[in-house]
């Protein structure tokens, strides 16, 4: 019995300190390079070697609806490890908010939030951009067959095959303010 309880409280003390490890870690710091700027930077994705860095910005003066809509910014690594010279990505901003929600492996493909068809709150979705010649192509709807947002606050993730997106939104069958649901590609669709 002795030799139960010690080997019980032996696993109790490897499992805090695998936990404690788990969960270490650093202080904030700043990014170098000039990304930073006096507007709301937020939502970063980085693409595959962390050379390109998206994200969205608020509060701009040079965000295509007003400053007070999101506007899709990059920026590149510069041979110092520094971030600079961000710059709008003007093909795939409207005067909704916009933003940069995955990417793949190769970079070619951004995942964006749909909004893209005219009504702000007509097409909450996803829609997918592809990288031709150097230009963002017009992004595309993905259609996803169920997809029913109620919330204001969703979001989505595609895996790096493309092939499986987690879906996290409030719908007709949510049991709290948010669920996660996944989709699967089947051929095309």
């Amino acid at each position: 019995m002795k030799s139960n309880k010690l080997l019980l409280v032996g696993f109790a003390l490897i499992a805090t300190n695998s936990w404690s490890q788990f969960w270490k870690t650093s202080d904030p710091v700043k990014l170098e390079g000039t990304i930073n700027s006096l507007a709301e930077e937020s939502m970063p994705i980085f693409s595959k070697d962390s050379s390109i860095l998206y994200f969205v910005r608020t509060f701009d003066k040079e965000n295509k609806g007003d400053e007070n809509d999101q506007d899709i910014w990059m920026s590149s690594k510069d041979s110092t490890g520094g971030y600079v010279d961000a710059k709008v990505i003007k093909e795939l901003n409207n005067k909704f908010n916009n933003a940069v929600l995955s990417i793949n492996p190769k970079g070619d493909h951004l995942y964006v939030l749909n909004s893209y068809e005219g009504k702000k709150d007509m097409a909450k979705g996803i829609a997918m951009s592809e990288l031709k010649d150097g230009t963002w192509s017009e992004p595309v709807k993905l259609q996803i067959p169920g997809l029913d947002i109620d919330g204001d606050f969703y979001s989505f993730h595609v895996n790096s095959s493309e092939n499986v997106i987690i879906i996290s939104y409030q719908g007709p069958n949510t049991m709290g303010l948010e669920d996660l649901y996944v989709v699967t590609k089947n051929g095309n669709s």
